[in-house]
């Protein structure tokens, strides 16, 4: 797996940016119009646009077959692969956990700085 992360300034780049903000509204359900998302879409680089901001787009190399052959949005293959990843790691750290293969002090440190806010 391969994952590219480049600015997004061309047109065809912001014109996928504003598929993904408006396939990630469709996912969670609801409308954002009480936060002028639809303004925000339909404006963007808008306020992404360097200095003030930057927008970005990432992309992994074997997604888009993904989405091809089982015809998923990109915000479900995405999920898709999060949560897959999210199970192979939990075997494996337990698996390393089992074999001593964890600083635990070291480890609580790291979960400690990675915990948002």
């Amino acid at each position: 797996m391969r994952i590219d992360i480049v600015p997004a300034t061309s047109g065809d780049q912001i014109a996928i940016a504003r598929r993904l903000f408006r396939e990630y509204e469709a996912a969670l359900g609801i409308e954002l119009t009480f936060q002028g998302f639809a303004q925000e879409v339909a404006g963007l680089p808008g306020a992404y646009t360097p200095p003030a901001g930057r927008l970005f787009l990432a992309t992994v190399t074997y997604l888009p077959l993904l989405m091809i052959v089982n015809r998923l949005p990109m915000v479900r293959a995405v999920g898709t692969d999060v949560f897959h990843a999210a199970i192979l790691v939990a075997f494996t750290s337990l698996l390393h956990a089992s074999m001593g293969g964890v600083d635990w002090p070291l480890m609580w440190w790291l979960l400690a700085g990675s915990i948002p806010g």
